[in-house]
């Protein structure tokens, strides 16, 4: 009985201790599996809002050829060259294919900026059939509005990072 005793007890202790380390270890990959799934699943969003970041910025620069007309300190556009189609295009296939790593609030701001850009291409097409039916102040006044709106969302993602950081 006393051989039995005495190596049934470290058995048992060994057994037990055997158990908790693979249960633990078990939940430590677990917890380690869903860290790293969500680490690129935050790689793949970081990088989709630098691509939708960049898009912006051309459009911004897109649009601002068209403020300040008769400024000669800054890079312009002629009024009646305005076709922001391309741009526009561009920007919301960006937005359309990575549509599914966006939060709603996002979007939101993506659809005022859609509800207030979305005209552009039918006034270039009318200035371009009828280049007196506007005048470069009406042209200056789209472009300013659209960058008032695409800046808020510039600092929106800017803000994401910095929050990040």
């Amino acid at each position: 009985m006393i051989f039995s005793e005495t190596i049934l007890g470290p058995l048992i202790g060994v057994i037990v201790g055997g158990a908790i380390t693979v249960i633990n270890n078990f939940f430590l990959e677990k917890q380690k599996l869903k860290r790293e799934i969500y680490l690129i699943n935050k790689n793949k969003t970081d990088e989709i809002y630098k691509e939708i970041f960049r898009e912006l910025i051309i459009l911004k620069n897109y649009y601002t050829l068209f403020i300040e007309p008769g400024n000669e300190l800054k890079e312009g556009e002629n009024y009646k060259n305005f076709g922001p189609l391309t741009n526009i295009l561009n920007f919301n296939n960006c937005i359309e294919k990575n549509n599914i790593y966006l939060n709603t609030n996002f979007m939101k701001k993506i659809e005022s900026l859609n509800s207030i850009i979305s005209t552009h291409p039918s006034i270039a097409l009318q200035l371009t059939l009828n280049p007196d039916l506007f005048d470069e102040k009406v042209i200056e006044n789209l472009a300013l509005s659209a960058i008032e709106k695409i800046n808020e969302i510039i600092n929106s993602i800017k803000e994401r990072f910095v929050e990040e950081n």
